[in-house]
């Protein structure tokens, strides 16, 4: 009984050492966070430092929206990123895993597109394709008028953002605080991610 005890002690330090926060924190004394994160990207990463001021559009190639709910997909090209009132939440390394966090809110992302293609995937049958002009701010209201993805908008926001999320944050990275030299379209953007 007195073995299985101190085994069970053992187990039981042994995990609070794993449960233990191991983060290291690189900018957080820093006056000018965003100059911080600059200078951490471009010592440890192969990029050169990148500013840009928010609220101008960036010239983005082609962004694209899954909705596999209502089986619509949506491709844009020739687009324009806006970036409204970014604020860096955090910012750290996790020293167990080597895994850097970097969590940045936006007030909103707007997307424009000279030409956006919207595909109705239907069962049997070719898809619907029409096209126009797109103007979209990301935020609550996004997809309310859309009705096919109105009746189910939480589903529609999180597929929206499944799909287009690592690009948006991908685009910001290298425009914002240092381009890596990676051409960005969100039909590679999962191995852009992985790149960085």
């Amino acid at each position: 009984m007195k073995g299985k005890i101190c085994l069970f002690i053992a187990l039981v330090g042994l995990c609070n050492v794993y449960a233990q926060n191991n983060f290291s924190y690189p900018c957080e004394s820093s006056d000018d966070i965003e100059e911080c994160i600059r200078d951490y990207f471009s010592e440890s990463g192969d990029c050169e430092k990148s500013t840009h001021e928010d609220g101008e559009p960036i010239p983005n190639q082609s962004q694209n929206a899954y909705f596999s709910k209502s089986n619509i997909t949506v491709l844009a090209s020739k687009a324009n990123v806006t970036y409204i009132n970014p604020q860096i939440r955090t910012f750290y390394i996790n020293e167990n895993t080597s895994n850097l966090v970097f969590a940045v809110e936006f007030d909103a992302i707007i997307m424009d597109s000279e030409y956006t293609s919207f595909r109705f995937h239907q069962v049997a049958r070719e898809p619907i394709i029409t096209g126009d002009a797109v103007n979209a701010s990301y935020h609550p209201t996004i997809f309310s008028s859309l009705l096919a993805l109105y009746l189910d908008i939480p589903t529609a926001v999180k597929e929206a953002f499944l799909t287009g999320a690592s690009h948006f944050f991908a685009l910001y990275l290298q425009k914002y605080f240092c381009d890596f030299g990676i051409s960005l379209n969100s039909s590679g953007v999962g191995n852009t991610i992985g790149m960085l």
